[in-house]
């Protein structure tokens, strides 16, 4: 059963700074979503500046999310982010993709997750940050970018005070077109990237594979988590960002993607559909 709240601290980060030029809604894919907005405060992730523009995030004729990294008037870079209005639960999350996401630039990330913040898992879930046990996961990701090392492709979830668990994958998809979802039941988590868009009955959809030489390659984007760093079911919300890897104290700053150019992401769809047995 859908939650008809949305966390507190959510709120702030994306509707605090919205300006009034910009958005702070928006409706896509059958849902409503809260668009973020730092003004001129940089903050993560990378360290950047995200923008609430129609210029930077916006739905075409076609009902397609678009996503961008640009420049503002002033010649700063900006980022793109939006989370869902609603908190979910357990069950399948998915994302169909028409853009070639293997094709950005290096520091440039696209990340597809749910989120809730640290502190709030700890409160809800009686665990407390800093005490390095697996106890206040907060994040199931997809992520896509060559800025950490010679893959491109990240599954992965996040417990603030362990080692984030993950598996990496060098993907090559021959096309724009593809699909990727996560399902989350309370005692794991499993992950499934596809060429083509599972939506589209008629079209030829392939597990994508892993390119990188050595033992793993071709090995499917494919991959199963039983813990011990799952998310509790609590008040996450899915969200979408695409955003610029800035390394730590990074001096000088390199304030946009390493080509210096605007790039775009593009998502047909979201769907969720909920855990047979799981939700609340």
């Amino acid at each position: 059963m859908i939650k008809h709240f949305v966390l507190f601290a959510i709120i702030v980060l994306f509707l605090l700074g919205a300006r009034a030029s910009g958005q702070s809604t928006l409706q896509w894919s059958g849902y409503r979503w809260n668009v973020a907005d730092s003004g001129d405060s940089r903050r993560g992730p990378g360290n950047n500046l995200f923008s609430s523009s129609e210029q930077s995030v916006f739905v075409d004729s076609e009902g397609r999310l678009h996503l961008k990294i640009r420049k503002r008037a002033d010649g700063k870079w900006t980022c793109a982010e939006i989370a869902l209005e609603d908190s979910l639960s357990y069950g399948t999350y998915q994302w169909e993709l028409a853009s070639r996401w293997d094709a950005y630039a290096s520091n440039v990330v696209v990340g597809l997750f749910t989120y809730v913040a640290p502190k709030r898992v700890a409160e809800k879930a009686k665990g407390k940050i800093g005490n390095g046990l697996p106890d206040t996961p907060h994040e199931i990701d997809i992520e896509f970018t060559k800025a950490w090392g010679p893959v491109n492709h990240f599954f992965t979830t996040h417990d603030p005070d362990v080692k984030s668990p993950s598996a990496k994958f060098l993907s090559k998809p021959t096309t724009s077109r593809t699909t990727h979802r996560f399902h989350w039941t309370p005692q794991s988590i499993s992950w499934e990237s596809f060429e083509g868009h599972l939506s589209d009955k008629s079209a030829k959809r392939l597990l994508l594979t892993d390119r990188q030489i050595g033992k793993n390659f071709g090995r499917p984007t494919r991959h199963r988590y039983t813990g011990p760093v799952i998310p509790e079911d609590l008040d996450e919300v899915p969200m979408i960002n695409f955003w610029i890897f800035h390394q730590e104290h990074q001096i000088p700053l390199v304030d946009g993607p390493s080509n210096n150019q605007e790039h775009e992401l593009i998502i047909q769809s979201f769907t969720y559909v909920p855990h047979a047995t799981g939700g609340k």
